[in-house]
Protein backbone atom coordinates (compact mmCIF):
# COMPACT_ATOMS: atom_id res chain seq x y z
CA UNK A 1 0.00 0.00 0.00
CA UNK A 2 2.58 2.34 0.95
CA UNK A 3 4.48 1.83 -2.01
CA UNK A 4 1.30 2.66 -4.00
CA UNK A 5 0.62 5.79 -2.66
CA UNK A 6 4.86 6.64 -3.27
CA UNK A 7 4.26 5.74 -6.98
CA UNK A 8 1.16 7.80 -6.88
CA UNK A 9 2.79 11.50 -4.78
CA UNK A 10 5.52 10.98 -7.35
CA UNK A 11 4.85 11.85 -10.20
CA UNK A 12 2.52 14.66 -8.79
CA UNK A 13 5.56 16.44 -6.63
CA UNK A 14 7.73 16.04 -9.97
CA UNK A 15 4.93 17.87 -11.91
CA UNK A 16 4.30 20.49 -8.87
CA UNK A 17 8.24 21.17 -8.86
CA UNK A 18 8.85 21.36 -12.36
CA UNK A 19 6.43 24.01 -12.57
CA UNK A 20 8.00 26.10 -9.41
CA UNK A 21 11.41 25.55 -10.85
CA UNK A 22 9.71 26.79 -14.45
CA UNK A 23 7.92 29.80 -13.26
CA UNK A 24 11.48 30.78 -11.13
CA UNK A 25 13.42 29.97 -14.34
CA UNK A 26 11.42 32.71 -16.34
CA UNK A 27 11.41 35.54 -13.90
CA UNK A 28 7.96 34.76 -12.53
CA UNK A 29 6.82 35.04 -9.36
CA UNK A 30 5.80 32.19 -7.84
CA UNK A 31 2.60 32.62 -5.40
CA UNK A 32 2.91 31.25 -1.92
CA UNK A 33 -0.31 28.56 -2.89
CA UNK A 34 2.13 26.85 -5.07
CA UNK A 35 4.78 26.79 -2.91
CA UNK A 36 2.38 25.82 -0.03
CA UNK A 37 1.23 22.48 -2.02
CA UNK A 38 4.37 21.91 -3.06
CA UNK A 39 6.01 21.43 1.10
CA UNK A 40 2.73 19.32 1.66
CA UNK A 41 3.47 17.34 -0.95
CA UNK A 42 7.17 16.75 -0.05
CA UNK A 43 5.83 16.38 3.59
CA UNK A 44 3.50 13.68 2.12
CA UNK A 45 6.61 11.62 0.39
CA UNK A 46 8.71 12.00 3.80
CA UNK A 47 5.76 10.38 5.56
CA UNK A 48 5.31 7.57 3.29
CA UNK A 49 8.81 6.82 2.79
CA UNK A 50 9.75 6.48 6.34
CA UNK A 51 6.33 4.35 7.11
CA UNK A 52 7.51 2.18 3.65
CA UNK A 53 11.30 2.27 5.63
CA UNK A 54 9.73 1.30 9.24
CA UNK A 55 7.53 -1.86 7.09
CA UNK A 56 10.89 -2.70 5.25
CA UNK A 57 12.48 -3.16 8.56
CA UNK A 58 9.76 -4.76 10.33
CA UNK A 59 9.84 -7.58 7.41
CA UNK A 60 13.59 -8.31 7.16
CA UNK A 61 14.83 -7.91 10.70
CA UNK A 62 13.73 -9.54 13.80
CA UNK A 63 11.90 -7.14 16.49
CA UNK A 64 10.41 -8.12 19.83
CA UNK A 65 7.13 -7.92 20.10
CA UNK A 66 5.89 -4.78 21.49
CA UNK A 67 8.48 -2.62 19.30
CA UNK A 68 6.98 -4.55 16.69
CA UNK A 69 3.57 -3.44 17.60
CA UNK A 70 5.18 0.44 18.19
CA UNK A 71 6.99 0.13 14.78
CA UNK A 72 3.89 -0.70 13.15
CA UNK A 73 1.58 1.82 14.29
CA UNK A 74 3.61 4.56 14.17
CA UNK A 75 3.87 3.78 10.11
CA UNK A 76 -0.01 3.15 9.99
CA UNK A 77 -0.10 6.95 12.00
CA UNK A 78 2.21 8.47 9.46
CA UNK A 79 0.17 6.93 6.19
CA UNK A 80 -3.24 7.77 8.10
CA UNK A 81 -2.05 11.67 8.65
CA UNK A 82 -0.33 12.01 5.09
CA UNK A 83 -3.49 10.67 3.49
CA UNK A 84 -6.19 12.48 5.49
CA UNK A 85 -5.75 16.31 3.91
CA UNK A 86 -6.20 14.83 0.20
CA UNK A 87 -8.62 12.12 1.19
CA UNK A 88 -11.06 14.46 2.89
CA UNK A 89 -10.71 16.76 0.49
CA UNK A 90 -11.63 14.93 -2.28
CA UNK A 91 -15.10 13.47 0.05
CA UNK A 92 -15.97 17.15 0.80
CA UNK A 93 -15.99 17.60 -3.30
CA UNK A 94 -17.43 14.40 -3.80
CA UNK A 95 -20.25 15.81 -1.47
CA UNK A 96 -20.91 19.14 -2.70
CA UNK A 97 -20.88 17.80 -6.02
CA UNK A 98 -23.64 15.00 -5.21
CA UNK A 99 -25.82 17.92 -3.62
CA UNK A 100 -26.13 19.83 -6.98
CA UNK A 101 -29.35 20.53 -7.90
CA UNK A 102 -28.99 20.90 -11.59
CA UNK A 103 -26.60 19.41 -13.37
CA UNK A 104 -23.37 21.71 -14.99
CA UNK A 105 -22.27 22.37 -11.25
CA UNK A 106 -24.11 25.54 -11.41
CA UNK A 107 -24.08 26.28 -8.08
CA UNK A 108 -28.18 26.66 -7.76
CA UNK A 109 -29.55 25.65 -4.08
CA UNK A 110 -32.91 25.69 -3.99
Amino acid sequence: MTLALLLVSLPLLAWQVAIVLSRRSRGYAVDGDLLALTTVLLLRLAAYSVAAGLWWYLGHRPVAGSRAWLLAVAGLVLVAAAAYQPVSGFALALHDEWRETQPGGRGYHP
